[in-house]
């Protein structure tokens, strides 16, 4: 009981209108992802490998708006407090951004295929194999929270979570294995294509640059971004969960703007993929247009 007084008492620092503000971005997360994978499904035109992954990142950006919703019931995270419950809750929690950051790295592989090698080896089969993959090794890394090995509880910007301090190797483990060698190898694959390609546009007379697709090229400049703003919003988080402690907490104006960040995440996926992506937003204006023609006709 006195964990829930004491959650209550620090989640009351939390601004009302950063609340809300959470709450909103959360529920435009999810709708705009699934309306998303809406379209990337019903136009056949856009069911592509490379899309897949994005399909991907979109899947975990509904899980995680999900969580994020639930974190604003008072109820719902009293019901979680303890047990099984909240373990598994923080298995599910854990998992997305995991799966994000290694998908991450296979997304810059997948580019450095089809830029540099033959986009005709990239297959359906073959993006479904590494997603697999991807989820697997998510889910195995978060394991431990649900088997009890490390300890999960509330937390500022979770229903339940676990806390760096309470089990520190698990939090190094964490933070190495998870997001600082797949954003160190993502950093070096895509490193490796600006060389190749900048190689390729100084010597345009050599045999091997006439295979340089510049809509692969623009691909990777897509996920590039993706990439960053992936970073701009989960790296505070990670640092605030490393500094936030019971006996030094972090002020509240900081887990406000942590918390704004991270929900950022949920919606800049979409917004990043219709905007750069013009057959998309082809698919989305024609679906718009027939719906439109549809009502004048009915009236």
């Amino acid at each position: 009981m006195s964990n829930i007084t004491n959650f209550t008492v620090r989640n009351m620092q939390i601004n009302q209108n950063v609340t809300l503000t959470y709450g909103i971005i959360s529920i435009l997360g999810f709708f705009t992802n699934l309306l998303s994978i809406l379209i990337i499904f019903v136009n056949k035109k856009l069911r592509t490998p490379h899309n897949m992954y994005v399909v991907n990142l979109f899947v975990a950006d509904i899980y995680l708006s999900i969580n994020a919703f639930l974190f604003l019931m008072e109820e719902f995270k009293i019901f979680f407090v303890n047990g099984l419950l909240c373990r598994f809750f923080a298995f599910l929690t854990f998992s997305p951004p995991v799966a994000v950051s290694f998908c991450m790295v296979f997304i810059a592989c997948n580019r450095y295929v089809a830029i540099l090698r033959n986009s005709t080896k990239i297959t359906m089969k073959t993006t479904l194999i590494c997603i697999a993959i991807v989820w697997n090794l998510s889910l195995l890394v978060s394991l431990p929270q649900l088997l009890h090995l490390v300890p999960v509880r509330l937390r500022f910007s979770c229903v339940c979570c676990f806390v760096f301090e309470d089990n520190i190797p698990y939090g190094i483990f964490v933070t190495v294995a998870v997001f600082a060698v797949p954003n160190i190898v993502t950093c070096f694959v895509y490193c490796q294509i600006y060389v190749t390609v900048k190689r390729a546009r100084v010597k345009v007379a050599v045999q091997n640059s006439s295979h340089l697709d510049p809509k692969h090229t623009k691909l990777a400049v897509q996920f590039i971004i993706l990439f960053v703003l992936f970073n701009a919003s989960y790296m505070p988080s990670m640092i605030v969960m490393w500094l936030d402690k019971d006996d030094n907490p972090i002020s509240a104006g900081v887990k406000s703007t942590v918390m704004i960040l991270f929900s950022l995440n949920l919606i800049t996926n979409p917004v990043v993929y219709f905007a750069m992506n013009t057959t998309a937003r082809e698919v989305l204006c024609r679906r718009k247009q027939s719906k439109s023609c549809h009502c004048i006709k009915s009236t």
